[in-house]
This record gives C-alpha cells, sequence and structure tokens, in this order.
C-alpha cells in the first residue's frame, strides 16, 4: 500500500478504493488467525479505525504495513485481555485447483499443522502468524512486537522446533 496516497486521503479523503480493500484484507487476515470471523470483522473495522485517525503520526521508520499490522496487533492485545479465553479458528485455508484424492491430503496435513500451531505458546502464535501468514520480515516483526531482531529469529526458530516435534509424535 502506498503510503502517499493514504496521506492524502487524510488530507483530502480522495484514497483509492483498492488500498482501503487491500488494508482491511491483510488485517481481516490476520485477525482470523487468531480469533473467530465475527471478532476478526470486529477488530479489523476498529484497527481500521485506529489507522485512520492517527494516519498522521506515521513516520518513515518502518514499511506502512508493518505500522498497520503494529496497531493491528496492540489492537488485539487490547481485545485479549478485555476477553478471556480466545478461540482461534481455522486458519489454514486450502485452495487451487487439485485433484481431490490430493486435497484430501494436503487438508490432512493442514490439520496436523494447525493442531500443533493451536498448542503453542500465544508468543509463538503470533510470531508464526506474522512471519509467515502476513509475509512481514524479521526487522518488521521486531518492530512490531518491539524486540530485536535476533529475539524475533530466535522465537521463530524455536516455534518451528516445537511444530517439527510434535509432527513427528505418533497420534
Amino acid at each position: 500500500m502506498d503510503i502517499s496516497k493514504c496521506r492524502k486521503y487524510s488530507i483530502s479523503n480522495t484514497i483509492s478504493e483498492d488500498s482501503v480493500v487491500q488494508l482491511y484484507n491483510i488485517i481481516f487476515n490476520y485477525f482470523r488467525r487468531l480469533c473467530n470471523q465475527n471478532d476478526s470483522e470486529d477488530l479489523t473495522q476498529e484497527t481500521v479505525l485506529k489507522i485512520y485517525s492517527h494516519l498522521s503520526q506515521y513516520k518513515d521508520q518502518s514499511t506502512f504495513r508493518a505500522w498497520c499490522l503494529k496497531i493491528a496487533y496492540h489492537t488485539y492485545i487490547d481485545w485479549k485481555r478485555k476477553k478471556q479465553p480466545i478461540y482461534i479458528s481455522d486458519w489454514w485455508e486450502i485452495s487451487g485447483n487439485c485433484k481431490p484424492e490430493v486435497l484430501l491430503e494436503k487438508e490432512e496435513e493442514y490439520v496436523q499443522v494447525y493442531d500443533a500451531v493451536e498448542k503453542l505458546s500465544e508468543e509463538n502464535k503470533q510470531i508464526i502468524a506474522l512471519r509467515f501468514y502476513c509475509g512481514l520480515s524479521t526487522a518488521e516483526c521486531a518492530y512490531l512486537l518491539q524486540v530485536s531482531k535476533s529475539c524475533v529469529k530466535y522465537r521463530v526458530k524455536a516455534a518451528l522446533s516445537q511444530i517439527k516435534f510434535m509432527l513427528k509424535k505418533p497420534i
């Protein structure tokens, strides 16, 4: 998403519909990996409003996407503190034009990975969602979580090791 378009929006309300939809989808998909459909929609709307109201505070310290996801992350943390427990819905979607048997095999693998991710600590679920689903770089994750790059690398490695260990266990 182009920040110049967003800054232009805050001044003249002329941001393109595509940019708004793209931002909404990025944030919604992030929340969808952490909570159910209804909560994801509510959190996404709350986050987009926060982004719009704080647009003038954006500094070019990171990418605009990382800045938006940082706001989403803090919105999620605030929501989580208010509402316990968190129910995480399916976030491994299967797509493509596969043969039914291949699709079934992929679905079984995704379910196993999903179950393994579900067993991770909240901190490790967050890092997996940010790093691999949202596609943030190590530096962007570090900025968002306000930790060092080495801490992000350590958390990713630890989470992946835990997932790998869980997947090797006989079920």
